[in-house]
């Protein structure tokens, strides 16, 4: 995650752990970088921004696409602007990323 401090970008990887439910991480130097702001890095190399943030609800029972845990329904889901979600997954401590067949379901709601 990249976020503009000053003028500079600052490089972060944000622990799953740490994300909190409103997409704000606090940083060892104490610095709070929301990951709606960032530049997230996709598996594939690539640099892309949320265009939409969500939490999970027991309607959809959305799961973690590596481990298969129900996400939790404070941990933040992002549509990416490359057309692929992410979330911070605290069970196997990774950034999960996948795509989604029926993106319309979720305009529904």
């Amino acid at each position: 995650m990249k976020e503009e401090r000053d003028n500079e970008y600052q490089s972060y990887c944000a622990p799953p752990s740490e994300v909190r439910s409103d997409c704000t991480v606090i940083t060892d130097d104490g610095f709070i970088i929301d990951l709606v702001c960032c530049e997230h890095l996709s598996p594939d190399g690539e640099l892309c921004y949320p265009v939409l943030m969500y939490h999970n609800n027991q309607k959809q029972g959305k799961c973690c696409s590596l481990c298969t845990e129900l996400i939790g329904p404070n941990k933040p889901i992002f549509l990416m602007d490359n057309g692929r979600f992410c979330h911070p997954c605290t069970n196997c401590e990774s950034w999960a990323w996948w795509d989604e067949d029926e993106l319309w379901m979720y305009w529904l709601e």
